[in-house]
């Protein structure tokens, strides 16, 4: 539906308020220091609120903090928003054209062709064996590390990695991770400050940022490059997200993936299925050590299910108590703090008319963070989760995996690995502060890249039950 369609759809519209920043730059200075304090400060202003740039800068960029509004966008009008939005466009640039940024047909073609690795039955029966297992091994290094303490976000970083290893490529991450790490940091630094820059320098500059970004971005794709020779020169077909990749082929010519296409979906899903989870995980342990009324009652639930054995999928569903600790992490802490589109006709939102050719982006942050919908909103409770509390909030108030047809195809595996990973650490042991005299001090989030992670170190020790 075209822009003037959509307007004499509705009989009522104003502009936008204006969160208006720098006189000069805008909002992107304040994006820059702190995007999540200005998402809840723009939200402030109303459901839908239009973002002030630099002038001579053409894109428009709207901010919109309400259920309804991303409803709208990510679900019923998906055919007018497109990911042709300038932060899509820079992560495609630093990480490829996979599962992520790809659109229209290709987005649909990737869509089909990967699906078939995150059904539920793939999930519970050949997922779960390997997430007890990697979540056991976490479990005995931090029993074993001295005073049995560990950074439980590096922890996380590595539970993940070897996860999802394992899981889609059939690899042993381990040896990556020294080099995985920095590399992947830097990347997400040198892509955040082009977010968030008032004047970007073209990328085929050689400013410092860009030589930096290219410099790590050289290195991951070096380190998925030998992941993936390592797989063709052992000559294994396996039926994982490596294998089909490798397998695939044209329908009407018979060509294969070229090596770029085959590293653009791998990089992505380390991405993906790494980074997120492992900030979800990270937080979700240290609401555990800082409220132990609800540590105790995630560990009755892991006996209930562990003390017969290790856990299945089907294991995994009967703990619901740890799952609404997860979902209430990743209110406080979505990994991906937003989610933005480009409209090239314009919509009204809201009653508030967008203009053509705008940014618009989905505050999650701030939506999680919202008064009106969250009592309380910054206080941690599992129990926001509870059936009931659900049924009666709008559907779309919890957002951290998006909405509609491009809803991250990995939710239920973030889920369950997590899931996983807290049952098997509480199962008989319990999370404390590192420091015996004094209890820990929550770590706040940090922006990079898309996605938000811990701010400093997470030292927690482990100790058996007594």
């Amino acid at each position: 539906m075209g822009r003037t369609a959509l307007l004499a759809t509705e009989s009522h519209t104003s502009d936008a308020p204006v969160y208006r920043g720098h006189p000069l730059l805008g909002a992107a200075p304040d994006f820059r220091r702190d995007p999540f304090d200005t998402l809840l400060r723009a939200a402030r202003l109303g459901p839908v609120v239009r973002f002030r740039v630099p002038p001579g800068v053409p894109i428009r960029s709207y901010g919109l903090f309400s259920p309804e509004c991303a409803q709208r966008v990510l679900v019923q009008e998906t055919g007018g928003y497109t990911k042709d939005s300038a932060p899509y466009q820079e992560v495609a640039a630093a990480f490829g054209n996979g599962l992520l940024t790809a659109q229209r047909e290709e987005w649909h073609r990737q869509r089909r062709f990967v699906a078939p690795l995150f059904t539920p039955r793939r999930l519970e029966q050949d997922y779960v064996p390997t997430l007890v297992a990697e979540g056991t091994l976490l479990r005995d290094r931090w029993l074993a590390a001295p005073e049995a303490t560990l950074d439980v976000h590096a922890a996380s970083v590595r539970y993940t990695l070897r996860a999802v290893g394992r899981m889609l490529f059939g690899a042993d991450l381990d040896p990556l991770l020294p080099a995985f790490g920095p590399a992947f940091a830097q990347l997400n630094v040198h892509l955040r400050q082009r977010l968030t820059a008032s004047l970007l320098a073209p990328r085929s500059w050689p400013t410092p940022g860009n030589l930096r970004g290219r410099k790590a971005q050289r290195s991951l794709y070096g380190m998925v490059d030998a992941i993936i020779s390592d797989r063709q020169t052992a000559g294994r077909s396996e039926d994982d997200l490596l294998g089909r990749l490798l397998a695939a082929r044209h329908a009407e010519t018979g060509e294969g993936l070229t090596a770029g296409e085959v590293r653009d979906q791998v990089l992505i899903f380390l991405l993906a299925g790494q980074e997120t989870t492992s900030t979800t995980l990270a937080f979700a342990l240290q609401f555990l050590a800082l409220h132990p009324q609800v540590q105790r009652r995630v560990a009755a639930e892991a006996a209930g299910v562990l003390d017969g054995g290790p856990p299945t999928g089907d294991a995994v569903r009967t703990m619901p108590y740890t799952q609404q600790v997860v979902k209430e992490t990743m209110r406080l802490y979505p990994p991906a703090y937003a989610v933005s589109r480009y409209t090239h006709d314009g919509d009204v939102v809201g009653g508030v008319e967008i203009l053509p050719e705008s940014n618009v982006a989905v505050g999650t942050f701030a939506l999680h963070r919202s008064p009106q919908l969250w009592p309380d909103p910054n206080r941690f409770d599992p129990d926001r989760f509870a059936p009931a509390q659900v049924e009666s909030r709008h559907r779309y108030a919890w957002l951290p995996f998006g909405a509609g047809p491009r809803v991250c195809i990995g939710a239920q595996l973030a889920m369950i690995e997590a899931t996983v990973a807290i049952a098997l650490l509480t199962h008989r042991h319990v999370i404390v502060a590192a420091r015996r005299d004094r209890p820990a001090a929550p770590v706040g989030a940090v922006p990079a890249g898309l996605v938000l992670r811990p701010a400093w170190p997470m030292p927690y020790r482990l100790v058996a039950q007594r």
